[in-house]
């Protein structure tokens, strides 16, 4: 039993690097997507529907950062 035990956690160890490493792909993406945000210029104006997508962004960045401080598991 103590053999299923450990695969069953190497499974989940295995897991969670894939998954932490899909994480850090992910942060990579959002920097870069960030990064290229044009910003105001004589060629571009920002008009409401920016403002509002970039809202939206942080709200889901917030909850993001919400659900790891206060709601991920850490045991």
């Amino acid at each position: 039993m103590t053999e299923d035990r450990d695969r069953v956690r190497m499974t989940a160890e295995d897991s969670y690097v894939t998954e932490y490493l899909r994480a850090q792909n992910l942060m990579e993406g959002i920097e870069e997507y960030l990064r290229d945000l044009p910003a105001p210029t004589d060629e571009f104006h920002p008009h409401w529907g920016h403002v509002g997508d970039i809202k939206e962004v942080n709200r889901q960045l917030e909850a993001i950062i919400d659900f790891m401080r206060d709601g991920a598991k850490t045991v």
